[in-house]
């Protein structure tokens, strides 16, 4: 039975976890939709959607002129500036202090979902710029 718990435990923290992300997502969705609807996905209901989706390539990082640019542009000053890893709540904290909105009810969780889909962040035990360290022999960051 304890074995049974545990598991248990282990599903509803993973859960919790999952359901704040999809939480942070819909945030940012909502945000870019705005009133007006805009910036939704091109209609591809023509039905040539199969053939034309090996030719498309996913572009990960943000507009230059976008909300998460801003974010993730203030956090990556901030990781270079301070020289270590940092918490989501701490960028989040600086990125309102720099005057910059961060939209949905959870901002932290936004944050962390910028940074998250960038390829210039590491989040293996905090946030760190892949720009402001130099990198191992193995690959990873090593802690500052």
């Amino acid at each position: 039975m304890g074995m049974d718990r545990d598991f248990l435990h282990a599903a509803l923290a993973e859960e919790g976890r999952l359901l704040e992300r999809l939480a942070a997502v819909r945030s940012v969705i909502a945000s870019y939709r705005g009133v007006d609807g805009a910036r939704r996905p091109p209609d591809t209901s023509d039905g040539d959607a199969r053939a034309s989706a090996g030719s498309r390539t996913r572009r990960r990082g943000a507009r230059s002129d976008s909300k998460s640019a801003e974010v993730i542009k203030a956090a990556e000053d901030f990781l270079s500036m301070l020289g270590h890893r940092a918490e989501s709540r701490t960028i989040a904290e600086e990125v309102r202090s720099r005057g910059i909105i961060i939209p949905g009810l959870k901002p932290i969780s936004v944050v962390a979902s910028y940074l998250s889909n960038s390829p210039k962040f590491d989040n293996r035990g905090g946030w760190v710029c892949l720009n402001s360290v130099s990198l191992p022999i193995d690959g990873f960051p090593a802690d500052c």
